[in-house]
């Protein structure tokens, strides 16, 4: 026993390999014991090299020979320690792999809600949804037939059960209502208060539901004595409260202190996020090219950490800003780039996100990345959508794809609809674009043809127009359809 050790041990490059190699023929000539023993020891040396570096490799064969030896809890709590190194590295797949590593060894005589946790919301954060709401589902139903758990991680799982739902597209008014249950229970944690809080304000931002981000309100001053400056999902929701009343000053502060706080604790990925989340007040704010650096900044980031689900969000908006400069090259180009990277992800609002950004610019520059059968078939999950903002924004473009490619059996329908959700939207978003497609389809239909009388004039333009006038609302508005649709047919 003492040779194999001294030889695993010092073994100057690659142990591993010593492992495989004598593994099974050491097991062969000893007794149970002797293994136990054996297993318990080169653990432990393995163990000492993998926390020297956090290697997950090692750590994962560490934690694989200390369980064989019965020591579940401390193979367990070595993976668990190197996961969070891992995160704090942006290592977010080893992260994920070691905590399910972590959860496959657990004893059931011991809690695992903690654990899960963990584990659910590293996927979260790395786009694996699907895989994060079955996590949270099997160990909240586990949990439900089990003595001596863990309520505060349970509590936790059903917060992070919420937001997978939330990733994946789950009806907005639900999700607000099982938010609204969840903020007023009296057990929470201030930590779990303020992440509630948070995924309740973004939800009820879509949704242009005034109401609900008054109650998220209500709720913080209520429960909430002293605001907690140094928490970032506190800022980020007071961030939301102020984008919701056009303090896009007080918005960009807030978020702008946020990412201090971050980048200060090397929080690699909520920074990234926090750069893309700047990006709203400071293009309302006129603030084009500070925009377009956070974003380039925040993109070379997330591709170095291989978080394809975070890429694609970041070169859809890249997109999305070019597109509204009119630069169609630099629009098409990140467009393409989402649309390859959206492939890796489960992001189901990136998707649909990357979509609307996708019929834009076949119907504004000719791209034909998407044919009429997609855009026709989305159109009809967009009439029902109940995020007011997405939906606002994707009848725009699949109206302006409709005129362009005479669809003119369709565009009554999507107009009419078009009118009601930019009228509910129009103190909270800018209504430019949308108005350019009411123009364009109040300008464009065929004599003859049903439609709605005076759409565009009863549009209150006034609230949130542009200033420099949006290029297609300018180009509708003039009459230049050689302008507005161009390139292709």
């Amino acid at each position: 026993i003492d040779q194999t050790v001294d030889l695993f041990a010092g073994h100057p490059s690659n142990p591993l390999e010593i492992h495989e190699v004598t593994g099974g023929v050491v097991r062969e000539l000893m007794s149970a014991a002797h293994v136990r023993v054996l297993q318990y020891r080169i653990g432990r040396s393995l163990e000492a090299r993998a926390t020297s570096a956090w290697a997950p490799r090692m750590a994962w064969a560490a934690a694989g020979h200390l369980h064989a030896a019965g020591e579940e809890e401390r193979a367990v709590g070595l993976l668990r320690r190197c996961a969070r190194h891992l995160i704090t590295r942006g290592e977010w797949r080893d992260a994920i792999t070691t905590l399910a590593t972590a959860m496959t060894l657990s004893p059931s005589s011991l809690p695992r809600e903690e654990l899960a946790a963990e584990l659910v919301d590293a996927l979260l954060r790395f786009g694996q949804y699907e895989e994060a709401l079955r996590v949270a589902t099997a160990e909240l139903l586990t949990a439900q037939h089990k003595v001596g758990d863990d309520p505060a991680a349970i509590l936790e799982l059903e917060l992070l059960k919420i937001e997978a739902q939330r990733f994946l597209d789950a009806d907005d008014k639900a999700i607000i209502a099982e938010l609204l249950t969840y903020c007023r229970r009296p057990e929470l944690s201030r930590r779990l208060l303020l992440r509630a809080t948070k995924a309740l304000a973004i939800v009820a931002d879509h949704t242009c539901d005034e109401k609900t981000l008054s109650e998220v309100d209500s709720i913080l001053r209520r429960r909430i004595a002293e605001p907690p400056m140094d928490d970032v999902d506190y800022l980020f929701t007071s961030a939301v409260l102020a984008f919701a009343t056009n303090d896009h000053r007080g918005a960009l502060a807030v978020c702008e202190r946020a990412l201090r706080i971050e980048t200060k604790r090397n929080a690699c990925l909520p920074a990234i996020m926090l750069r893309y989340a700047l990006t709203v007040p400071l293009l309302q704010l006129g603030r084009t090219d500070d925009a377009i650096a956070n974003l380039a900044d925040a993109y070379s980031q997330a591709v170095n950490l291989h978080i394809w689900a975070v890429v694609s969000r970041l070169a859809d908006r890249m997109s999305a800003i070019y597109f509204n400069k009119n630069e169609r090259d630099e629009s098409v180009k990140w467009l393409l780039t989402a649309i390859e990277m959206v492939k890796k992800t489960e992001d189901r609002s990136s998707v649909r996100s990357i979509l609307n950004q996708q019929i834009k610019s076949d119907a504004h520059f000719g791209t034909n990345t998407i044919s009429s059968t997609e855009v026709v078939a989305y159109s009809k999950c967009a009439l029902v959508d109940s995020n007011v903002r997405r939906k606002t924004e994707d009848l725009g473009a699949i109206l302006h794809y409709f005129i362009r490619h005479g669809h003119t059996d369709l565009i009554p329908s999507v107009e009419e609809s078009l009118r009601q959700s930019a009228v509910a939207a129009a103190n909270w978003m800018d209504l430019s674009y949308a108005a350019s497609a009411l123009i364009a389809s109040h300008n464009s239909v065929p004599f003859g043809m049903p439609r709605t009388q005076g759409a565009f004039v009863q549009l209150p333009l006034e609230l949130r127009s542009r200033e420099p006038e949006h290029w297609c609302l300018l180009a509708a508005r003039t009459g230049r359809f050689d302008t507005l649709y161009r390139g292709g047919e």
